[in-house]
């Protein structure tokens, strides 16, 4: 699991919300070793382009996106299929919404995002 780097990061909204790398990197560590299986090595190198090793290392065979980047999964897959590797399993999560009901049209408007946070922690 890649985290990404902070020159990836510079332009966000409320940047300067944003933890350094380092301790992303471990919260990443962190909360695969809470979910995960006991057996499972994490490494979070760090992200450096858009696409990472997804687009051309042919032993990734899955991706796991939020419905609003969904749209980078195809990027890659189409990067993939250039480069002649196999298209990747891709896994679409729900997004968290920061009401008590989740309607389905209405989930883009409800999700809570990193940069909502972020905008909440410059004002206050």
């Amino acid at each position: 699991m890649e985290t990404t780097d902070d020159e990836l990061l510079k332009n966000k909204k409320h940047a300067s919300q944003l933890e350094p790398i380092e301790v992303r990197q471990e919260a990443v560590r962190g909360f695969v070793e809470r979910v995960g299986p006991s057996d499972l090595r994490t490494e979070t190198p760090r992200l450096q382009d858009v696409y990472g090793p997804t687009a051309t290392d042919p032993t990734i065979d899955g991706l796991l996106v939020s419905q609003e980047t969904l749209a980078g999964a195809k990027a890659i897959d189409a990067i993939r299929s250039q480069n002649g590797l196999k298209s990747l399993r891709t896994y679409v999560i729900d997004l968290i919404s920061n009401q008590l009901t989740l309607a389905q049209l209405d989930q883009l408007n409800l999700k809570i995002s990193s940069t909502q946070i972020r905008a909440w922690l410059d004002s206050h």
